[in-house]
């Protein structure tokens, strides 16, 4: 089984919280696809195997991105006469990593815990 690239592509955009396929063309998303595919364990999702592959790879995106990519905001800090500013990553200033925790959910709930044979091939 594959998956369709325009699909995937599609889910990205409906599921990018952060902006991450702003501006981004379909090669340069293409690219971080063909990444996510090989982590992606596609036949044994079946028909969720698109969604997976666009979390995980919104998920690289977010992890190729960060302050000196322009895709975070500047954090100040004042303390007295002392003022600190710093750039704070788009990817730092998320809730964690949205798009790992949804690909990590999507495996998990395909696992299941076989029971385990006690003494096979014991003899008493």
């Amino acid at each position: 089984m594959s998956v369709d690239y325009a699909s995937v592509r599609a889910k990205m955009a409906q599921y990018d919280r952060d902006g991450l396929t702003t501006g981004k063309t379909n090669d340069q998303l293409n690219a971080f696809i063909d990444d996510a595919l090989l982590s992606v364990p596609v036949s044994a999702l079946g028909p969720r195997a698109t969604l997976a592959t666009a979390y995980y790879a919104l998920n690289l995106m977010g992890g190729a991105t960060g302050a000196s990519s322009g895709g975070g905001a500047i954090k100040r800090e004042k303390s007295g006469d002392i003022e600190i500013e710093y750039a704070v990553s788009a990817k730092a200033s998320s809730s964690g990593n949205w798009y790992l925790d949804q690909y990590q959910a999507m495996l998990g709930s395909r696992r299941r815990n076989s029971p385990r044979v006690l003494g096979a091939g014991s003899s008493a």
